[in-house]
């Protein structure tokens, strides 16, 4: 009967710092330099990317898949000496063998958009590496993120 099954339910967090970067389209940068009292004129479209991961496994399959809720809070642009805090709130879902994929709110001085982030995580002596490269489309242009860490498992 519905609901009477085991429960797939086991809170797992893998929290970790991130670092990468993001590359911003030419509509982004137009965008960014059309507005007169912009901190970000001129701004490089190769920004650093400093952070942390906080991730949270909600559920477990008995084949492996998992569903995700990340949230990555982000400061770029200091190699320009810019203050450039973003905010991602993803919800996913990683595969067994640990390729995920996830979507959600992107949140930025400039704009709010949509993100959406595949990757995969490499195991070695109980630390987690993620990789995860996403897209934030946008009226005018898109950005380009690579950004990598390590974890470790937590209940």
């Amino acid at each position: 009967m519905p609901g009477d099954e085991e429960s797939a339910y086991e809170e797992i967090h893998l929290n970790g710092p991130r670092i990468g970067f993001t590359i911003l389209s030419q509509g982004v940068i137009n965008k960014i330099n059309a507005r007169e009292s912009s901190y970000l004129k001129d701004l490089n479209p190769f920004i650093t990317q400093f952070g942390w991961q906080f991730e949270t496994r909600i559920f477990r399959m008995p084949n492996g898949t998992a569903g995700l809720l990340e949230i990555v809070p982000l400061i770029g642009g200091l190699e320009q000496g810019k203050f450039i805090p973003s905010i991602n709130a993803l919800v996913g879902i990683r595969g067994p063998k640990g390729f995920e994929f996830g979507l959600g709110p992107n949140l930025t001085p400039v704009s709010a958009n949509v993100a959406l982030a595949i990757g995969t995580s490499f195991r070695s002596n109980g630390i987690n590496f993620p990789v995860n490269f996403a897209v934030v489309p946008g009226n005018g242009g898109a950005r380009f993120s690579l950004l990598v860490g390590f974890n470790s498992r937590r209940r």
